[in-house]
């Protein structure tokens, strides 16, 4: 688990299966986001997509922790996409 995801988890309180749960996820992300990676391309982190993802004028009244939930739903759904 990455250090930004582990910051995470304690600013969000997330601890066991939860924390598994997300670590999985990052897992899988990373495998992907390597494989779709241009050669030049820095890799954007999980943590960073999320962000990056929700940083919409439709979610400006979202906390920043509503805001990385409901990021982290959209992306677990692309990765179940990708996996198919």
């Amino acid at each position: 688990m990455s250090n930004e995801l582990i910051e995470k988890c304690t600013k969000y309180n997330i601890s066991g299966e939860a924390k598994d749960f997300l670590n999985n996820i990052e897992n899988t992300y990373n495998v992907i986001a390597e494989s779709e990676k241009e050669d030049t391309e820095k890799q954007m982190t999980m943590c960073e997509w999320i962000e990056d993802n929700t940083n919409i004028e439709e979610l400006k009244g979202l906390t920043e922790e509503q805001k990385f939930f409901f990021g982290l739903g959209i992306l677990s759904s692309e990765l179940m996409n990708q996996l198919e």
